[in-house]
Formats: structure tokens, sequence, C-alpha cells
């Protein structure tokens, strides 16, 4: 083998190696977060979940507090931060007693200023927000009476699990098209109220088959809906 291909030979191990080093370092030299729970945009999160960031490197204890917090619209959410070294992840976990509440949107928020145990920082700050699931039964026993109806008035029955910011009855007809809506009692409990089959400019409606949606709104913001049919007599 010649002089000039052995020196080849060598400054392409030469290089390989450097390269080799230097993506190493470049791997280790940075600060991420690896994954969030719950996910961005995740709907029907349990209310007894907590919220966990998992970092490439283990944390500086003692520069974590306030460092990750959790905010229901303007409100912070009380609560404590845990990190578990054995996977990376830092927990926040909700004040004891004060579990996520049913079918609110939350926001997590992890500061820029959180620092590896070799002081590296993020430099910039993370935010996502999820959604916690809507309470089984929180809205049930949605019905009209008398079914069919005869006449203009009619009887709605539903029951609410606690109290509502605000509950809506629509009317629609049989191709879905909106006729009417109707504003009704928001309270926790058997509610029934005594309406009128109008439309939305006091015109009785005519005999026929009708689709009823009852949208309860509740104090955190959720939506919730149930569907009826109703018959009109002549």
């Amino acid at each position: 083998m010649s002089v000039k291909k052995s020196r080849d030979i060598f400054l392409l191990l030469i290089g390989a190696i450097g390269f080799f080093l230097f993506s190493a370092t470049a791997a280790n030299a940075f600060f991420f977060v690896v994954k969030v729970s719950p996910e961005v945009a995740q709907e029907g999160v349990d209310i007894e979940a907590t919220v966990s960031v998992t970092f490439n490197k283990p944390l500086d204890r003692t520069a974590m507090d306030g460092k990750l917090y959790l905010m229901q619209g303007a409100e912070m959410v009380p609560g404590a931060l845990e990190f578990d070294y054995s996977t990376n992840s830092l927990h926040f976990i909700p004040q004891r007693g004060r579990h996520l509440v049913y079918g609110a949107t939350y926001t997590a928020v992890l500061t820029s200023d959180i620092r590896s145990v070799e002081m590296e920082t993020l430099g910039s700050e993370k935010r996502w927000s999820f959604t916690t699931e809507v309470a089984v039964g929180m809205l049930k026993d949605f019905y009209p009476f008398p079914n069919p109806a005869e006449g203009i008035n009619v009887n709605i029955h539903y029951l609410l699990a606690e109290d509502m910011e605000e509950v809506f009855l629509e009317i629609f007809d049989v191709r879905r098209r909106r006729l009417s809506q109707f504003p009704m009692p928001a309270n926790g409990g058997f509610n029934n109220t005594v309406l009128q089959l109008v439309d939305d400019d006091g015109m009785e409606l005519p005999w026929g088959l009708y689709h009823l949606r009852l949208r309860a709104r509740t104090r955190s913001g959720a939506e919730i809906r149930s569907l009826s049919r109703l018959v009109k007599g002549r």
C-alpha cells in the first residue's frame, strides 16, 4: 500500500471519528421536552389526571418551584410539583381534594427558565391545552309529554346533575331547519317546563314530526346535548 493511500485512509478515519464525537456531543448538549401528558389538544381527559412533562435530562431540583403550572381560564389551579428521576418526568399534582372539573379546558404552562442538572434552560415557554371528560348523566331523562302533543302546549322534562350556566331548547323540522329556540331553567335536579309550540315569529307550528335538542352549558364552559322527537297532532 502506498504512503499516499495510507495517509488518505488515516485522514478518513480521523474525520469519521471526529464527526462521531461531534454528533454525540451535540446530541447530549441540548435540553428539551420529550413528551407531555395529557397530550396537546387531548379531549376526554380523566379528572383525576396529573400533568406530566418528560425531559431528556434530569432537572435541577433547586429550581423547579413554579416552573410547571396549570390554568383554568384566568385562574391558577392549586397544586404541587414532583420529579421522578427514573423517568426524568416532572408532575403537576392538583391539591388534594381539588381534582380537575368535568368538561373544562385547561392550559399547562412550562416556563422557559426551568433548567437541567447541567444548568441548561429550555429557552422558550411551552404551553398546551386539553379538555377533561364530560360526566356521564349530567343531562338525562329529556323528553316531551304528552307525545303526541295535542294543541299548542307541551311539557318538557329533563334532569340536570348540577346547576348549569344556561340551558336552551331548540325545535327543528324534519329537514333539520331550526324553527325556534327557548331559554330553559338551568337549576340542578328535575325540571319541567310548559312551552308553546311556536316558531321564532310566534306562529303556532303545524302538525307533524319535530326534532328537539336540549343544550346545556356547564359553569366550566362545556356544552352537553340531548336529543328527542315530538309528534304534534292536528
